[in-house]
């Protein structure tokens, strides 16, 4: 849940967004992709070497003292004679939140995971790069540092969950300590098009919140008799390390086609992860994944007006899982004995498929559709965790998860001109074995899903110096929830969230110096029957605005 707030916007040079599975991508993207692109060190206009600094402050209006929080920035880029180089340290603080009611917002709003308050995040990037005419090599590291001190425990019997304040949080801080390496070489004049080679290594470290038996954890880390409420090893520290080597090639194919090209390659990867309590007591059974991809992409524009897209993957994985003590729980009532899970060696492939066409239909409108599939792993870890828990045996062999193929299927109309851009389009993404977390059971199952969804969005220059635009996405799922082939229930409100969204935006320059920008974002409620409970999601109202005034080299927003 942290992954993206993670990312230091000020090390982004642009985002991708990939709606769909592709060929290109593999484990983890089977819904697409978010590709977060840092910037790069080539010498900037004039030769002169880019130096940025910034800072800030942040506070709600409800209690500013409390509130008030720095953020910090600085960040160099330019040609540092033998190598090109970006490097950049930024040092972000919050202290407490509050809603739009004024309400203080507890730590946890997200059981185990945290808030957003009383945090201090570093990140550090330098990235290293040097080009020899059609030939790159870059190297990268990033750090993160993050800890996370509550003041409370959370209390989950009010609706929304408010703050504790009766009850200080005695567990450790809530931390991040990780690192990213990154090697990549492109080399634009390979023998079949385009090479990029892609080498990695991710060392990461996460602990989550200490969490009291509530409602929203009714399950708790057993040392001291059932009736404990509270064990102070509880919390729970994430070790994994990740190792990947990816290829791409691409081939431009002008003697079967103008403009055509493939794009291949194969990708390995090596995946280590074990999560444990304070104490160092196993919370999961240790597990290590190696993990191997093949794939070929094909572009064809095949007349003036129709482009054609379609590409496979194969995908295999190997997994293997330790013997383990599933640990001994309490539910408040009464222990969870300890259980003995048996792991073992496993292997599991696929060939995933997608296709797509373009069509031109007017000048500066086009519709489009396609299918595509993705092939990834579920969280081994949550259903060892949970072994015996469940009801179920303590072989892993016969706990029942698989790996989820998704298929989605998309339509839709994008098109613009001088002063008009917008579009529409739906999909249904569909899968036998998706993975759902139902709450009120503490239970993690695999079960036939459906999820369907509209999207459109448009923006509309009134004047040269002022823009309109909107955009709204509904979205709505469904599953199997008694396994019996019928998809019956809806999806809980941890996939699906708020159905309805509609953003309504406008932007102002209203002059070299000044510029202005407004939203307003709505969000509806949803109260579904997910199999167990009815549950129910409240709606919001946001309201955004920023004002943004050059001063001087910079900038003051």
């Amino acid at each position: 849940s942290r992954m993206l707030s993670g990312v230091d916007l000020n090390n982004v040079e642009r985002i991708e967004v990939i709606n769909g599975a592709s060929a290109a991508f593999g484990n983890g993207a089977t819904g697409g992709a978010i590709n977060f692109i840092t910037k790069q060190g080539n010498t900037v206009a004039g030769g002169k070497p880019e130096i940025t600094a910034s800072a800030g402050l942040r506070a709600f209006t409800t209690n500013i003292t409390d509130s008030v929080a720095p953020e910090f920035s600085a960040g160099f880029r330019g040609d540092a004679g033998l190598v090109d180089v970006v490097a950049n340290m930024s040092a972000k603080y919050s202290r407490d939140y509050y809603d739009g009611r004024g309400n203080h917002i507890p730590s946890d709003a997200m059981l185990g995971q945290g808030g957003g308050d009383n945090i201090a995040d570093y990140n550090g990037l330098v990235k290293l790069g040097k080009s020899f005419d059609a030939r790159r090599l870059e190297f990268s590291v990033n750090a993160v540092h993050l800890d996370q001190e509550p003041d409370y425990f959370t209390n989950y019997a009010t609706r929304p969950v408010s703050v504790l304040s009766t009850s200080p949080y005695t567990g450790q801080s809530i931390a991040e300590r990780s690192e990213f390496y990154r090697a990549s070489y492109s080399d634009g004049a390979f023998a079949l098009g385009n090479l990029r080679l892609d080498l990695s290594y991710s060392d990461i470290e996460r602990r989550t919140a200490l969490s009291p038996l509530s409602a929203a954890n009714t399950l708790v880390y057993y040392t001291s008799g059932p009736f404990n409420r509270l064990n102070t090893n509880g919390q729970l520290t994430l070790f994994s390390q990740q190792m990947a080597l990816q290829t791409a090639v691409t081939t431009p194919l002008p003697m079967l086609l103008p403009g055509m090209k493939l794009t291949w390659g194969a990708d390995i990867g090596q995946d280590k992860t074990t999560q444990r309590f304070l104490d160092n007591v196993d919370a999961i059974a240790p597990m290590k994944q190696n993990n191997y991809a093949a794939y070929a992409q094909l572009d064809a524009p095949v007349l003036d007006w129709l482009r054609l897209r379609g590409g496979a993957r194969y995908d295999r994985f190997d997994v293997d899982l330790a013997d383990f003590t599933r640990p001994a729980y309490t539910t408040g009532a009464a222990a969870v004995a300890a259980l003995k899970v048996r792991g073992g060696s496993f292997s599991y492939d696929a060939v995933v498929y997608n296709a797509g066409l373009v069509v031109d239909v007017l000048p500066g409108l086009e519709a489009f559709g396609g299918m595509s599939q993705g092939y990834s792993l579920p969280d081994y870890g949550g259903f060892t965790r949970r072994a015996g828990v469940q009801g179920v045996t303590s072989n892993f062999s016969l706990l029942g998860p698989q790996p989820q193929k998704v298929t989605t299927y998309d339509v839709g109309l994008r098109g613009q001109n001088d002063r008009l851009s917008g579009g529409v389009s739906g999909y249904v993404s569909e899968s036998d074995l998706g993975s759902t977390f139902i709450v009120s059971s503490n239970q993690i199952s695999q079960q036939k899903e459906r999820i369907y969804g509209l999207e459109a969005y448009g923006e509309y220059s009134l004047t040269d110096a002022i823009t309109l635009g909107s955009t709204l996405s509904w979205k709505e799922g469904k599953f199997d929830s008694n396994r019996d082939g019928d998809i019956d229930a809806y999806l809980p409100n941890n996939r699906i969230g708020s159905p309805l969204k509609l953003v309504l935006f406008a932007g102002w320059e209203i002059d070299s110096d000044w510029s202005l920008h407004g939203e307003t974002v709505f969000y509806s409620a949803r109260t579904r029957f997910d199999g167990t409970n009815v549950t129910k999601l409240e709606s919001g109202f946001l309201v955004n605005a920023l004002a943004n005034y050059k001063l001087g080299q910079g900038d003051l927003s």
